[in-house]
């Protein structure tokens, strides 16, 4: 039987790519969408028309449609974010409360999903912006949550798809014992994208 994947921001950069390289792993994807973005993602620069992707319809403010997202899946690889905003409430909306809302729903789930948390170097550095600090509060949510998770942090260096890829394949595949090794209910890791 083949493993399922949450993932969310599946129409961005980042996410798209990851589609790409899960489905060529033989992932079954659950993707996170607004359906504005699955429209252009299938006419734009990032084609997902014929992938195997099922859409689910929604956004990170949905708790209910959060949680049918993640069920029954084995992983989650959280890539959406907001990056452009004009206010720290509306980073908050997405960064940190998105966040906090998608690890109460794989908290609740019976099998806990891994969870994945694609950040920002900006959150070492909270003081700089309210992005900055958005992106920090979210690594709080995501570490104070319930879940097997991590934290990948894009560093200075210049980071490669297939690197978060091989990453997210890695941590995905983790064996359960592996997370009950010492006791450990989680895992958390920032890392540089050009060490991956």
């Amino acid at each position: 039987m083949a493993r399922r994947i949450a993932l969310t921001g599946a129409t961005g950069f980042i996410g798209s790519n990851l589609a790409k390289k899960l489905a060529d792993a033989g992932w079954k994807i659950k993707a996170l969408c607004r359906p504005e973005s699955i429209r252009r993602s299938n006419s734009g620069r990032f084609d997902l028309a014929g992938l195997p992707i099922q859409w689910i319809e929604g956004d990170l403010s949905d708790l209910e449609i959060l949680r049918h997202l993640v069920r029954n899946t084995d992983a989650i690889v959280h890539c959406a974010g907001a990056v452009r905003g004009t206010s720290e409430k509306q980073f908050n909306g997405v960064n940190v409360n998105g966040v906090a809302r998608l690890v109460q729903a794989a908290s609740e789930q019976h099998q806990r999903p891994r969870f994945l948390l694609i950040s920002s170097l900006a959150a070492r550095q909270p003081h700089l912006s309210p992005y900055a600090a958005s992106k920090r509060k979210g690594e709080e949510a995501l570490a104070a949550g319930g879940v097997i998770c991590s934290g990948l942090s894009s560093g200075p260096q210049p980071f490669t798809v297939p690197g978060i890829a091989r990453c997210c394949l890695y941590f995905a595949g983790l064996p359960e014992a592996l997370r009950r090794c010492s006791g450990l209910e989680k895992i958390v890791f920032p890392c540089c994208m050009s060490t991956i």
